[in-house]
């Protein structure tokens, strides 16, 4: 599904809400493999930037949370 954003969102839903393991691409390249809660990432997931920089760790209101790798 296309985003308001322009972001393509792939994963589940949950009372018509962006909830549980998701796989989302923006529209500059970068992406979010994870778990997302009303559309926000929180838990475990792995961000890559389009420059191949990368951050695979723990997430908290749309946020790295934590050190990460």
């Amino acid at each position: 599904m296309e985003l308001t954003s322009g972001a393509k969102y792939e994963g589940e839903m949950t009372d018509g809400k962006l909830t549980g393991q998701a796989q989302i691409t923006y529209s500059n390249g970068d992406s979010y493999s994870g778990f997302v809660e009303n559309g926000v990432k929180t838990g475990q997931g792995n961000y890559k930037r389009a420059s191949g920089a990368s951050y695979d760790g723990s997430w908290a209101k749309d946020r790295m949370d934590g050190s990460g790798t």
